[in-house]
């Protein structure tokens, strides 16, 4: 979610409306406590920057404030560190097959079915690319 966020922000400043209702029409609907906290943490974290916005739109409730985020240098680097790790997996290891099932049906697998669904080879694959990167960006 942090790296859309931060692909949206891109295109330039941002109030906290436009930024929720653009993510709601990618289809990633978060009420506005969740989307607090994410944009609190992604503040936290110094990938974006904040200033609270002193114009009130005619109709808007002069106590709903309205922040307006952009990118900051942090948050660029952390993005495209993100993109080349995501970037860098070789395809996925011939005779892999998908399997189409929800993340809730996944978790009602027991250990044994999950494991027959997932490729051992892979996950060791990823992990092991994950490792790299990690130690490459120093995190």
């Amino acid at each position: 979610m942090q790296y859309l966020v931060v692909s949206l922000l891109f295109e330039g400043e941002m109030s906290s409306n436009q930024l929720r209702e653009e993510l709601m029409r990618r289809g990633y609907a978060r009420s506005r406590v969740a989307f607090s906290r994410l944009m609190g943490r992604m503040v936290t974290g110094a990938i974006v920057t904040y200033a609270i916005c002193d114009d009130v739109p005619e109709g808007v409730d002069s106590l709903e404030r309205q922040n307006r985020y952009q990118v900051s240098n942090l948050g660029v680097i952390l993005w495209k560190a993100a993109r080349e790790f995501y970037l860098s997996f070789d395809p996925p290891p011939e005779g892999l097959e998908a399997v189409e099932v929800s993340v809730a049906e996944f978790a009602e697998y027991g250990p044994k079915e999950r494991k027959k669904m997932v490729s051992e080879q892979f996950l060791d694959e990823v992990m092991d690319n994950f490792e790299k990167e990690r130690k490459r960006y120093g995190l």
